[in-house]
Formats: C-alpha cells, sequence, structure tokens
C-alpha cells in the first residue's frame, strides 16, 4: 500500500509539475506573440516613417529642380532677330490648372505666366528660335493646350498696300499703285481686322531767331525737337497667303454706289459687302479701342501686326474662334 500510495504521489507531483510547465510555456508563448506583434507594428512604423521621409525628400530635390529650371529660363530671342512666336490660340479651361504647367515648361515663374495669359488673345508665351519653339509647341500640345505658331518675319510682313480695288463678282481685285494686281477669291477670304494705328512725326526747327525775352528756354542756334502723334484708321484683309492693307490713303471708288456721305460709314460699307460677299469671314475690332499693345518680345509698334496674324493663323487651323 505504501509503495502504490508513493507512487500515486509521485505521479501527482509529475502532472503538477507538468501543468506549471504547461502554464509557463503557455505564458511564454503569449508573452512571444505579444513582442512579435509589437516587434511586427514597430517594423511597420519604421516602414511607413521611411515612405513619409521619402516622400519628403522627393518633394525637396523636386522643388530644387523647379527652381534651378526657373532660375535658368528659356532664352528668348533678342527683338531685333526673327524667330518664331508660340501662342495658345484658346484660354485654358482652368488657370489654377495650367500656370503651374505652363511654369514648367516656359521656365518662368507662375506670375509671370499669368501675365502672359492675360495680356492678349491669343496669348503670346514665347519667342524662340524656330527649333526651341516647335518642340515646345509639341509639348504643350501634349498637355491639351491649343497652340499656334507664328513666324515672325511672315507676321510683321506688311502686305499689299492697297491703292484702290474692286469688288468682282467672284473675286477681290486689289492694285498697289505700283503695277501689282492681287485677286482673292471670296471663299478664300478668313479675316478682316479693323483699327487705328498710332504713328509718330518728328519735327526739327533750328532756332534763327535770337530769343526776345531772357525768360525763353532756346539760343539762337538751337535745335528744337517736337513729336507728334497720329492715328490712322485700317482695314486689314487676310486671305489666299496674304494680307491686304486698306488705309486712310486708299480710293474706295470700288464700293461705287455704296460710297457713303461720311468716311466712317464708307468704312463700314466695305466691311458690310466683304461679310455680305464671304459670311464666313471673321471680323476682329479690337484694335479700334487699343491702338498698341505690350507684347513680350515684341515692339510695340509691331503688337497689332502679331496679334492680328496669330488669329489668321489660329483660324487655318481650326482654333479660331
Amino acid at each position: 500500500m505504501s509503495e502504490t500510495r508513493e507512487l500515486s504521489d509521485k505521479l501527482k507531483e509529475v502532472q503538477q509539475e507538468l501543468r506549471q510547465t504547461r502554464e509557463q510555456l503557455d505564458k511564454q508563448r503569449t508573452q512571444g506573440a505579444r513582442e512579435q506583434k509589437a516587434l511586427r507594428e514597430a517594423i511597420d512604423e519604421t516602414q511607413r516613417e521611411a515612405a513619409r521621409l521619402r516622400q519628403r525628400v522627393e518633394k525637396v530635390e523636386a522643388r530644387k529642380r523647379e527652381q534651378e529650371e526657373l532660375s535658368s529660363p528659356r532664352p528668348e530671342i533678342s527683338v531685333g532677330a526673327a524667330g518664331m512666336i508660340v501662342a495658345l490660340a484658346r484660354p485654358p479651361p482652368s488657370l489654377e490648372e495650367a500656370v503651374p504647367v505652363l511654369s514648367r515648361l516656359l521656365r518662368m515663374p507662375p506670375a509671370a505666366v499669368r501675365l502672359r495669359l492675360t495680356r492678349s488673345q491669343p496669348s503670346l508665351l514665347a519667342r524662340l528660335p524656330a527649333d526651341e519653339a516647335e518642340r515646345l509647341g509639341e509639348q504643350l500640345t501634349a498637355e491639351g493646350f491649343s497652340v499656334v505658331l507664328g513666324e515672325y518675319s511672315r507676321l510683321i510682313h506688311r502686305g499689299i498696300r492697297v491703292r484702290r480695288f474692286t469688288l468682282d463678282e467672284e473675286t477681290l481685285s486689289v492694285d498697289d499703285g505700283k503695277g501689282e494686281l492681287q485677286r482673292v477669291r471670296y471663299q478664300e477670304l478668313r479675316l478682316l481686322v479693323r483699327g487705328r494705328r498710332s504713328s509718330t512725326t518728328v519735327e526739327i526747327e533750328i532756332v534763327r531767331q535770337a530769343r526776345s525775352r531772357p525768360s525763353e528756354d532756346r539760343s539762337l542756334g538751337d535745335v528744337l525737337r517736337t513729336e507728334h502723334e497720329h492715328l490712322e484708321n485700317f482695314l486689314w484683309v487676310y486671305g489666299g497667303d496674304t494680307r491686304m492693307v486698306i488705309t486712310e490713303e486708299t480710293a474706295f471708288t470700288g464700293l461705287g454706289a455704296l460710297r457713303a456721305a461720311s468716311r466712317a460709314a464708307t468704312w463700314q460699307s466695305l466691311i458690310e459687302e466683304l461679310r455680305k460677299r464671304a459670311p464666313h469671314i471673321v471680323i476682329d475690332e479690337r484694335f479700334l479701342r487699343t491702338s498698341r499693345l505690350e507684347l513680350p518680345q515684341v515692339p510695340s509698334e509691331r503688337s497689332q501686326d502679331v496679334i492680328a496674324g496669330l488669329v489668321d493663323a489660329a483660324i487655318q487651323e481650326g482654333m479660331w474662334p
């Protein structure tokens, strides 16, 4: 009996030790799971923090690249050179979305981009060498902008200065008074631009009489320079491959019975007659209000020519009006 009891007690001790061991293992297993979970969470948080830091570094590097690009803008050519004009035929749907893209492509500050977008329509963006302009035009087109290009020398070409004209049955015939006759079919007419052009004449006077009063600010032999500004009416007719320039020196006898009593009414009669014969023609009269514009890389006396030429180019590309 004593031996059986002894074995029984021994078994109980072993079972107790097993339970304790099992409980200890369970506690260690639970503790290990907690430690592993905490370790995984720590690893995950470290990875997230690394990703955040990486994004911040990328943003800083991108901002640095942008600043470097803006500090070295596209090398626009001098005013006296030829080159090509790059412009937007239509304003972008969203100015806020367009400005950062244009700032990056033009390599200029956003404020300068906004100014160029608001000065005129079409919006002149840059005047560059031909290969640079074409490359920029492709980049702008890829971004969804309506781009029009114009060769500067062609935009400002004076065209035919009309001395007299004839409204034939199917064509507008113009004569420059020097033997050059141009005929353009009415269906080839695209654009009428009416406006006023500012010009300045200089009067030089040499003082040949001594001043009669000491207060006079002139002395014998002085050269006096006086500038006089004039406003001249014009009508530019774009059609075929030329621009026909009708001015106040043009004889309006070609209107026949349509000539009006006043000069202004006669100009309007010509416009209405051309509109009747070419119903598709676009009429732009903005230059009746503005004789000069301030455009980047364009002399003010050529600003009207450039804008009108860009409108004509946009019409030919189907982007205007």
